[in-house]
């Protein structure tokens, strides 16, 4: 905070007022110097955290994520294979028992019937080969999505971590410009004082001399030595009586 300063009174110690007593609100460079404080102070920059949500959904997906389970009759391709190889067994199937009944004769038999279905049931063999491979490739798109998950944090992660740098560089960039706009008013209050103080000097010397003047000649100070003196009427009114009771 800005220091408090002023002088009041005088050599006489008679003089109590408050135009003996510096008033900063006279310095207009000083009141300049507030109002640019105060602005700066107003400009404050704030951190909006705009990828906050954008992070917080993406790691609510990462760590809520369930554990991997397969389940072959959700999953689209087994599907496209089974109905796949369910139709080609079945095709293998009739023409197995098409060859066999030709062989006996054109008529069914047991004999028929078995090596087709023998046929159909090597292509459901083929179906159930597949799964470790649908497995793995249903393993590998959900490890696949976690990584996903992952690098999308880090990428909005990284978006974010610039975001508050820049927050960062304006915040010490405001403290900069707040500590240089309090120096100055403290400056300009520092200089309006000392200027004042100086003239204060001045015009105490010259109303201590008026005093000495009239209380010990009796001279009666003319308008311009009243105002070089800073002396009102009524005080050279009260020195001259002093003058005129004592001689």
């Amino acid at each position: 905070s800005l220091n408090d300063k002023g002088a009041s009174g005088s050599a006489d110690g008679q003089r109590e007022n408050p135009k003996y007593t510096y008033d900063p609100n006279t310095n207009q460079a000083y009141l300049d110097a507030l109002e640019a404080l105060k602005k700066a102070q107003d400009n404050m920059p704030q951190y909006s955290g705009k990828f906050d949500d954008q992070l917080q959904a993406i790691y609510d997906q990462i760590v809520n994520r369930k554990d991997f389970t397969y389940d072959l009759n959700s999953d689209a391709l087994y599907q496209q294979y089974k109905d796949q190889f369910t139709q080609m067994g079945q095709m293998a199937m009739m023409d197995t028992m098409g060859q066999a009944s030709a062989m006996t004769g054109g008529y069914g038999s047991s004999y028929a019937e078995g090596v087709g279905q023998q046929a159909y049931q090597g292509y459901l063999q083929q179906l159930n080969d597949k799964v470790p491979e649908l497995y793995g490739i249903a393993l590998d798109r959900y490890n696949q999505e976690g990584q996903d998950f992952l690098n999308q944090y880090s990428m909005i992660g990284d978006l974010a971590g610039d975001e508050y740098a820049k927050y960062q560089d304006a915040l010490n960039q405001y403290w900069q410009q707040l500590n240089y706009q309090k120096q100055l008013a403290d400056q300009e209050y520092e200089r309006g004082f000392n200027e004042w103080q100086t003239e204060y000097g001045v015009r105490q010397d010259a109303y201590n001399k008026l005093v000495s003047l009239i209380t010990t000649t009796g001279y009666k100070p003319s308008a311009d030595d009243l105002a070089k003196a800073s002396m009102s009427q009524s005080e050279a009114d009260a020195y001259m009586d002093y003058y005129t009771k004592a001689n």
